[in-house]
């Protein structure tokens, strides 16, 4: 991918990787796969494992660099709830009658 400047400095390319969460899915997917095959992975492919686990922490770290140096938001995870958005849902649901309205309800107003 390529970062273009807006104030006229040289523009730079930059790799794109794989988020925290989706290399950690593709992971878990290779892992259930030794399991489906009947194949314990330790001991089948133990330097692998090793390995992947050594270039999760290290592309944790770079991508994260990068995404700060380009000026990107580093944290990860859900964003809050605003305050006007959590007032327009205890409006909707008060207004409502159904019993599904009332627990979810009831969960804001504990959350």
């Amino acid at each position: 991918m390529t970062k273009r400047s807006h104030s006229g400095a040289k523009d730079e390319t930059v790799a794109i990787r794989l988020g925290k969460l989706a290399f950690q899915g593709a992971t878990s997917s290779l892992s259930h796969l030794y399991l489906q095959c009947g194949l314990d992975k330790e001991n089948v492919s133990k330097d692998l494992w090793a390995k992947i686990s050594t270039y999760k922490k290290g592309s944790t770290r770079t991508a994260a660099s990068e995404r700060k140096k380009l000026g990107m938001s580093t944290v990860e995870g859900k964003k809050h709830l605003p305050s006007a958005g959590y007032h327009c849902l205890v409006r909707i649901l008060f207004e409502r009658k159904e019993s599904v309205h009332i627990a979810t309800h009831m969960f804001l107003i504990l959350e």
